[in-house]
This record gives structure tokens, C-alpha cells and sequence, in this order.
């Protein structure tokens, strides 16, 4: 998985699809780097206590739209649908059933745009949601992961649970 290829009735060429997918990355990179500006000019002023109510904010708007997510549906399956986006992340599915889902992700355009940026540490915020938005979807799913792009490792792996 990874082509734009996936969310199109016809296919489009591969000049075409590298054109939109450096589009998408340029208007990534340009509203993160407003994001991590004014992230940074207030760690500047108010030090970690203005990134703490940054981030909580950053957090609230996370948990907001995972229980919004969940007026719509509530299994894992229909959670996981939201998981990665074609063109932005690339990744394979290691385990798919109804109780385990688990993902390899081996590229993420906001990994790469936050390092551009050398701000690894606030697109981690992104990296952390995935636990916050699991949690606030539903006390049943878990999620464990040991690796993240973000952090520079090789891959991200995602495995999503129902714990009973």
C-alpha cells in the first residue's frame, strides 16, 4: 500500500501521482512549519510550561475527534480503517483479524517533513496521538509499539488489540 492509486476510481500515471504527492508534501511542510514557528517562539517565552498547554490543547483536539470517530462506529476494524493514509504512509499489514491488527509502516511524509523542519519532537506529538486517539475510541482497543519513523528507526510498528 502507499499509491494514491487506492482512493481513485481510475488510475492515475505515475508523473501524475509524484506531482500530487509533492504538492501534498509542500502544503504539509508549510502549515508544520507555522505549527512548529509558533510552537517554538512560545517555548522560547513561557519555556516547558507553554509547550505543556500546547501540547494538552494538541491532545484535546486528538481525543475530540477519536470520539467523534466513534459515534460512527466502535470495532477495532472500523478504527484501524483510519489508519495511514495512501501516498502520505506506505506500510504492510502483518496480522489482520477482528481481535489484532498489526501494521508496518515503512514511510510517513510527516516523519519526513518534521525532520526537514528538525522537529522531530513536537511531530512526535502526531506519533504519541495514536495512544491517546486508541484510548479515547474505546477502553477495549490497545495499542503497543516499540519504533517510530519519527524517531528515526527503519519502520513503525503499529499493533492494534481488542483486549477483553
Amino acid at each position: 500500500m502507499g499509491t494514491l492509486n487506492t482512493l481513485f476510481t481510475e488510475e492515475i500515471s505515475e508523473l501524475s501521482e509524484t506531482k500530487m504527492l509533492d504538492l501534498l508534501k509542500s502544503k504539509m511542510k508549510a502549515g508544520a512549519s507555522m505549527f512548529v514557528t509558533a510552537v517554538r517562539a512560545i517555548q522560547k517565552e513561557y519555556g516547558s510550561d507553554g509547550m505543556n498547554v500546547i501540547r494538552k490543547a494538541f491532545n484535546d483536539q486528538i481525543i475530540e475527534q477519536s470520539q467523534e470517530l466513534k459515534t460512527k462506529g466502535d470495532s477495532l476494524k472500523f478504527f484501524c480503517s483510519y489508519i495511514g493514509t495512501p501516498g502520505i504512509h506506505e506500510w504492510k499489514m502483518n496480522e489482520n483479524s477482528d481481535s489484532i491488527k498489526s501494521y508496518c509502516f515503512t514511510k510517513c511524509m510527516w516523519a519526513a517533513v518534521f525532520k526537514e523542519l528538525n522537529a522531530q519532537d513536537i511531530g512526535l506529538w502526531i506519533c504519541d496521538g495514536d495512544f491517546i486517539a486508541t484510548k479515547s475510541f474505546s477502553s477495549k482497543i490497545k495499542l503497543t509499539r516499540t519504533k517510530t519513523l519519527m524517531e528515526g528507526h527503519d519502520s513503525c510498528n503499529h499493533t492494534f488489540y481488542v483486549e477483553e
